[in-house]
């Protein structure tokens, strides 16, 4: 039999833990299958409402609170510093999870910067190695294409597959999370993914005090980070477009 999310979940809600973290979104659908009684907090989710994990961003209302990753007007952002470092670029390439709710959220707010800056917008939907791979493949066969990544699980999971063939194709790339440049992508901006687990030891130590996750708001992400690989950026000769303001950088 395949060792699913399922199988880990049931096995772990058998144990009676006092509380659990989980971290994105198939977990947290999982255990929330799983589980009504045992308190769950979870980090790097994008939309945890429109997932159907809580009821509401203030009072939750059910065995799970946590912190939330993105608000989707972050995602139109990413076009524009994309079209900031590659201002050649008229095409992006939108990679996300058809299976989130989230995917769409971000998606859309994508499509409705793209008229100022000029570019079409394609989304593209991936499930596995494989589908990254030709999709990408196929979308760099044609000029001025750009790249951008979505947060999800999946493209956590891929990313050193997903920066690989963005260098292969010499597509300029940006992506949601700031470990995604420190692994060579050429650029990130989004929330520090660590910082979230630091915050979510508070809601753990609240929970294993007495309080209920219903009672407990939903926090979104207070710290947002733009990451520019170097190394990535010359491989690539991009250095000489860079014009945003004190950038962290990295890859020197």
């Amino acid at each position: 039999m395949p060792i699913t999310f399922a199988n880990f979940a049931a096995e772990l809600v058998a144990l009676a833990p006092d509380v659990i973290l989980s971290t994105g979104s198939p977990s947290v659908a999982t255990l929330q299958q799983a589980t009504r009684t045992v308190p769950v907090v979870f980090v790097t989710v994008v939309d945890p409402v429109s997932s159907g994990f809580v009821d509401s961003l203030a009072r939750p209302g059910g065995n799970i609170t946590g912190f939330t990753l993105y608000e989707y007007s972050i995602s139109g952002k990413w076009l524009a510093l994309l079209k900031e470092i590659a201002p050649g670029m008229t095409r992006a390439a939108v990679i996300r999870d058809p299976a989130l709710t989230a995917g769409g959220g971000q998606l859309g707010v994508i499509q409705a910067v793209a008229p100022s800056v000029g570019a079409e917008v394609t989304p593209v939907n991936v499930r596995d190695a494989g589908e990254i791979e030709r999709a990408i493949t196929a979308f760099a066969r044609s000029p001025n294409g750009g790249l951008i990544v979505t947060a999800s699980t999946l493209a956590g999971v891929h990313r050193d597959l997903i920066i690989a063939l963005a260098a292969r194709h010499k597509l300029p790339a940006v992506y949601p999370i700031p470990y995604f440049a420190r692994s060579g992508g050429l650029m990130s901006y989004g929330p520090d993914s660590v910082d979230q687990y630091r915050r979510a030891a508070s809601y753990v130590d609240r929970i294993l005090k007495g309080e209920q996750p219903a009672d407990l708001p939903v926090q979104q992400s207070t710290k947002v980070e733009l990451i520019i690989n170097l190394k990535t950026a010359r491989a690539l000769d991009f250095l000489r477009t860079l014009a945003t303001p004190e950038p962290i950088r990295i890859g020197h």
